[in-house]
C-alpha cells in the first residue's frame, strides 16, 4: 500500500455535524422540494412534516460525505406503506440498492417503528443528482412501494455513523486474507467410482468460527498519541476529537457468516466483557487505483500492538484476530 487511511470504527449510531448534512421531502404533486434538515437532525421537539405521502414522493437524505446509515425516530408511524426502496445517483440516473436492512420495517411495511436504514455505500455513487439538492453532498432517496394510508412524519431522519479514529499514512502495509476458510467437503463414490450416487459430507464449521490474522504497519507523519491508539484498538475512549469522544460500543456479533449449510450466524460474545472488537476500515490508492477493505469484528490483544518514534517518522505496527465479516468496499462508512 502507498498513501491511504485506516479507520478504526466501533459501532455506535453518531449523529453526522449538521453543517455536512441536508434533508429534503419531495411532493410529487407540486413538484417542491421542502428542506427539513434542521427538524430533521434534532432528536426531539421539531417534526420533518408526513413524507411519502403520494406516489412518486420521496425523501432525499444527504451529507457531503458518504454514509451507510439512516436513523429514523418516528413521531407518526406508517401504515400500509409496504418495502421501502433506497436510491442513490451514479453520475447519470438513480438506480436502486441492493442488500438494504430496513430496521423501521414491521410486518412487510417500512416506517412502522423506530429504526436504522442501512446499506453498502456503492461503488460509483455520485454527487447531487437533481438541480434542486446541494452539489456538494451525496444522497439517498427513499421512497415506498404503497401509498400509506397514514404516512410517517419523524422527529429524526439523519445519516449517522460509528465512532472512529483516523490515520493518514504512506509506505503502509497489510497482512491479511480475503475471506475465512471452509468447511472440508469428503467425497464418498459409489465403489471407488465417480457415479450418479456420488455425494459429500461437509466437515465440522469450526473452520468458520475461527479468528483469522489481521497485521498492518503504516508510517505516519504525526506523533500519535500512543494511549489514543491504543483505545480506540481495544474499543475504549480515545477522546479524539469529536470523532470519538465517549466509550466505544463493541462490533462483537455485528455481521454475519455463512456455516456449511448455507445458514447464516453471527459470532458469540467473548466470555470476557471487558474484550472488546472493532471495525478496521482501509483504504488506499496504488498506480492510480483505489482499493479498499473492511474486516469486522476484530479483537486487538493490548500487547501486541506497538508504535515507535523516529527521524523518519512514526511506526504503527498492529496484530488483531478478525472474528466478523471480510469485505470490499469503497468508502469510509460503517455499515452495521
Amino acid at each position: 500500500m502507498i498513501d491511504g487511511q485506516v479507520r478504526i470504527y466501533d459501532s455506535t449510531d453518531d449523529l453526522r455535524s449538521l453543517v455536512g448534512g441536508n434533508v429534503e421531502i419531495y411532493d410529487a404533486s407540486g413538484p417542491s422540494y421542502t428542506d427539513v434538515t434542521s427538524a430533521a437532525r434534532s432528536a426531539s421537539g421539531s417534526l420533518t412534516g408526513d413524507f411519502c405521502t403520494d406516489s412518486g414522493d420521496y425523501l432525499y437524505v444527504g451529507h457531503t460525505a458518504p454514509f451507510a446509515r439512516v436513523t429514523f425516530d418516528l413521531d407518526t408511524a406508517a401504515v400500509g406503506a409496504g418495502a421501502l426502496t433506497v436510491e442513490y445517483y451514479d453520475g447519470s440516473a438513480w438506480s436502486a440498492i441492493s442488500g438494504v436492512t430496513d430496521g423501521t420495517a414491521s410486518g412487510g411495511n417500512t416506517f412502522a417503528r423506530d429504526g436504522v436504514v442501512s446499506f453498502k455505500p456503492p461503488a460509483d455513487w455520485d454527487k447531487q443528482g437533481t438541480a434542486s439538492l446541494d452539489s456538494d453532498k451525496y444522497y439517498v432517496r427513499l421512497s415506498t412501494a404503497n401509498v400509506p394510508s397514514t404516512p410517517p412524519d419523524a422527529e429524526q431522519a439523519y445519516p449517522v455513523d460509528g465512532q472512529y479514529f483516523a490515520l493518514i499514512f504512506d509506505e503502509g502495509n497489510l497482512s491479511a486474507p480475503e475471506g475465512r476458510a471452509r468447511p472440508e467437503e469428503t467425497p464418498i463414490l459409489h465403489r471407488g467410482r465417480a457415479a450418479k450416487g456420488v455425494h459429500y459430507i461437509g466437515g465440522p464449521d469450526a473452520p468458520i468460527l475461527e479468528p483469522v490474522e489481521l497485521t498492518f504497519g503504516v508510517r505516519v507523519d504525526t506523533v500519535y498519541n500512543r494511549n489514543a491508539l491504543l483505545a480506540a484498538l481495544t474499543c475504549g475512549n480515545p477522546n479524539y476529537d469529536t470523532n470519538w469522544d465517549a466509550a466505544g460500543t463493541s462490533t462483537k456479533g455485528d455481521t454475519s457468516l455463512v456455516d456449511g449449510d448455507g445458514n447464516s450466524f453471527t459470532q458469540p460474545g467473548f466470555a470476557d466483557s471487558e474484550k472488546k472488537t472493532v471495525c478496521v476500515e482501509i483504504l488506499w490508492a496504488k498506480d492510480g487505483v483505489q482499493y479498499g477493505r473492511a474486516y469486522h469484528e476484530v479483537y486487538f490483544p493490548p500487547d501486541q500492538q506497538s508504535l515507535a518514534e523516529s527521524e523518519e517518522g512514526v511506526i504503527v505496527s498492529c496484530t488483531g484476530l478478525v472474528y466478523g465479516k471480510i469485505e470490499e468496499v469503497f468508502w469510509f462508512a460503517y455499515q452495521y
